[in-house]
């Protein structure tokens, strides 16, 4: 069992059981409805960011090594025989560095404006789910969020839902009354 997973069938409130998933208070809550980022969210996502900037760096490193070893590999007659993998190689890590840093960018503006949607309706699970990513949808709006979230929904009922508009991250739920 991954640590902090939230038994569905805990005896914690439904609200209880969402605020523990994404590791929040009431008080974060209340900000959300205000429409604004609590400290502890800001925190939460200053953490992605930096995540974010430490996957791009060692995927650079990688693919720095990579193409510095097929390069030396290659200075025998089968150069030119490399030179389109070393290529592939060198156009595959651009595009992927420039969604990393688009992303990374997205977030960056959701920390500097601070403001949190809102949408309200029921949850449904986005199915199949592979094993490292759960996603939910409500009104046709799908949101990715952590397994232990995932597993604190009881599908088919109504929720409020808390978001970052650039990057579409979950930052509350609370269930509707």
């Amino acid at each position: 069992m991954i640590q902090n997973e939230i038994d569905a069938d805990a005896p914690l409130s439904k609200t209880e059981r969402l605020i523990m998933s994404l590791s929040i208070t009431e008080d974060d809550l209340d900000l959300n409805a205000e429409g604004k980022l609590s400290p502890t969210q800001l925190r939460h996502l200053k953490t992605d960011r930096e995540n974010q900037t430490w996957q791009i760096v060692t995927a650079g490193i990688g693919v720095l090594s990579m193409t510095l070893y097929l390069i030396r590999g290659s200075v025998s007659e089968s150069f030119f025989d490399n030179a389109v993998v070393i290529l592939l190689v060198i156009v595959i890590s651009i595009i992927g560095a420039v969604l990393a840093v688009r992303k990374r960018n997205e977030v960056k503006a959701d920390i500097n404006a601070g403001l949190v949607k809102r949408l309200d309706g029921p949850v449904q699970a986005v199915l199949p789910q592979r094993w490292w990513t759960y996603a939910v949808v409500s009104n046709d709006i799908r949101f990715q969020v952590p397994r232990r979230t995932f597993k604190a929904f009881t599908f088919g009922e109504r929720y409020t839902i808390y978001y970052v508009p650039r990057t579409m991250k979950v930052v509350g739920v609370e269930p509707l009354l």
